[in-house]
């Protein structure tokens, strides 16, 4: 890797706040025993500033196999 890029996990467009269905703002995150990755998405942006929603809160699954 590269050091100083960001690389947005699973890719750039899931990460796309402009798009419907991103990846806002994960928390509690986890990996299960079926290598998934679990988290709640807040659906805030900039919680520590000025925040605020802009899509609805989640429960997000990735399979870290394919992820997808």
């Amino acid at each position: 890797p590269t050091v100083g890029l960001l690389n947005p996990y699973p890719n750039w467009e899931s990460n796309d706040v402009t798009k419907q269905g991103a990846i806002v703002s994960l928390l509690r995150t986890r990996i299960d025993a079926c290598d998934r990755l679990w988290g709640v998405d807040t659906g805030i942006e900039d919680l520590a500033g000025n925040a605020r929603r802009v899509g609805p809160t989640k429960l997000i699954a990735i399979d870290l196999k394919t992820d997808k």
